[in-house]
């Protein structure tokens, strides 16, 4: 099975992105993170008893996708 064509391109991954934010243990992240691109999303529950929150997609700091953008970090 070929899997280049799916790659992204060299450094395109979450952990470079813009709109990532790495979840960290005091100074130490943890290679998972929140995508932060788009608002959080409700999650299909139908309980009224539960406390509903908005959720962003939780990544690995390797993932990636097609709306990657340099951070501010990595363009200075």
């Amino acid at each position: 099975m070929d899997i280049q064509g799916s790659l992204p391109q060299s450094g395109h991954a979450c952990a470079t992105c813009l709109h990532w934010q790495p979840e960290k243990v005091g100074e130490k992240t943890l290679g998972w993170g929140q995508c932060r691109r788009m608002p959080p999303a409700m999650p299909p529950i139908q309980d009224d008893k539960l406390v509903h929150v908005g959720l962003w997609p939780h990544t690995r700091d390797s993932d990636w996708c097609g709306e990657w953008q340099a951070s501010c970090v990595d363009s200075a």
